[in-house]
């Protein structure tokens, strides 16, 4: 008996279709090293405030939230590339994968590559310093360290790819042990150097904490391409140009989605460190991190359920794909018991976490508990959209939630004039357009899912 039939039968005398196992195995290596990864992730944060104080710290949180815009320049390609491979993969066409995976890899590293380049020949004419709000003793060390970030996250972005390959692998599991790997490298170096400190210590510890994840991701991709994935690894001889057409017919609207979503949602500690100032990003960020747990266990439960979807419409299963938005939307009715005892211990555990100095508002820790709650509700009906391709509508609401995010966010300051009004613009935008997107996906799929109960 192979291993795939024993595994299968396994699965079986569980009850549990082989997808299903599938997921449940990614999920329990995603939570295991999700887990770990977050509980070290918040160990840091005190440590981190130990080395620099809390303008610096906002400062280098914006810093963090403006690079990761770089990821948007892959025009939607990525999105495009995971639907594909995911369909070539289940019909073991690896040729046609060998080329997907050429074709994205040289191309967005010609991206990147041009991006790094032009930015380098620009970055010394920005004043950075009026940009990010920054006090003027940290000049130097804010040019560096932006370069620095910059050309860091670029590399990465294409580095990253290695994580789409392992999606549509169903392997999201070891993406996250990956993810735990850097964690565990970024605490020791923490650690060593809170002892070792400098005057450049916003410069080194901010070139640190762009460097390893990008150092944990090449070493990944030449491990893989070298052993496990050797018959899809990228070569230029496999690089096809008409497979752009392909990836960009289908990524030109997740490019969209994803240049709404960056207005929507990257803009937020950049709006707040320029109307607030960089502490109130520090206040921001931290007491996000607390609740955004919720988010982060809903991602590891569904990022292997998008390539899952994919297979499961290639082979007509809408029972399961029914089935498993059923579990999600139990997911977000006991995420609202979660959220309510978070709040009530929310003093308790800032205070033991960060110090009796940071004390974030009521109002603040409710209306982020409510901005998580709306966003995974919302996120459930775009899953099996975005796997079936059909994100039109999707990318229709992207750019109103953009369009209108920041004037909403810009008004509702002008009566509260704190950063819960980033939060209440966000929240207001999401409602709206998840609304439509249920409506949408009840409208889309009631043929398909006429079988099965409702929802």
């Amino acid at each position: 008996m192979s291993i795939r039939s024993f595994i299968s039968s396994k699965y079986s005398a569980l009850g549990l279709s082989e997808r299903t196992g599938s997921v449940v195995k990614n999920v329990g290596l995603g939570f295991v090293g999700k887990g770990l990864s977050i509980l070290i992730s918040f160990i840091q944060i005190p440590l981190i405030l130990s080395i620099l104080d809390k303008t610096e710290y906002g400062i280098w949180i914006t810093i963090f939230s403006v690079t990761g815009w770089l990821s948007f320049f892959d025009i939607g390609m990525g999105n495009g590339f995971k639907n594909q491979l995911t369909e070539a993969l289940a019909v073991n066409d690896t040729d046609r994968a060998k080329k997907l995976v050429s074709t994205i890899y040289i191309s967005m590293f010609a991206i990147f590559t041009c991006i790094i380049i032009l930015f380098i020949i620009a970055s010394s004419y920005v004043p950075w310093v009026d940009i990010f709000n920054t006090p003027k003793r940290l000049e130097t060390q804010l040019y560096y360290t932006i370069v620095i970030s910059v050309i860091a996250a670029a590399i990465n972005f294409v580095a990253s790819l290695v994580h789409i390959i392992l999606a549509a692998k169903h392997k999201t599991g070891n993406s996250g042990m990956l993810f735990l790997v850097g964690q565990m490298l970024t605490l020791g170096f923490i650690l060593y150097y809170k002892n070792h400190q400098t005057e450049y210590s916003f410069l080194i510890l901010s070139t640190v904490l762009s460097v390893i994840p990008l150092i944990v991701n090449v070493a990944i991709n030449i491990y893989l391409f070298f052993f496990n994935y050797r018959s899809i690894s990228p070569s230029v001889r496999h690089y096809r140009k008409d497979y752009l057409k392909g990836l960009m017919n289908l990524g030109i609207l997740f490019f969209l989605i994803q240049i709404s979503a960056l207005i929507m949602y990257a803009t937020d500690t950049f709006l707040i460190n320029k109307l607030y100032g960089p502490e109130s990003v520090t206040l921001y960020s931290i007491a996000y991190k607390y609740f955004s747990v919720i988010i982060i266990v809903f991602t590891i439960i569904t990022t292997p359920i998008w390539t899952m979807y994919v297979d499961a419409f290639a082979n007509k299963d809408f029972v399961w794909i029914k089935s498993n938005i059923r579990r999600l939307v139990q997911f977000v009715k006991l995420s609202f018991i979660v959220l309510i005892i978070m709040n009530l211990v929310a003093p308790f555990v800032f205070h033991t976490w960060i110090g009796k100095t940071f004390n974030p508002t009521t109002s603040l820790n409710l209306l982020l508990s409510l901005y998580m709650l709306v966003f995974i509700w919302g996120s459930i009906w775009v899953l099996p959209l975005n796997a079936a391709g059909i994100i039109k509508v999707q990318c229709i609401i992207s750019i109103g939630q953009a369009i209108f995010n920041i004037p909403i966010i810009l008004l509702t300051n002008i009566f509260l004039n704190n950063i819960n009004a980033v939060i209440m613009g966000n929240i207001f935008c999401i409602i709206v357009g998840s609304g439509i997107m249920y409506i949408y996906y009840r409208r889309k799929f009631s043929n398909l899912l006429h079988s099965v109960s409702k929802v």
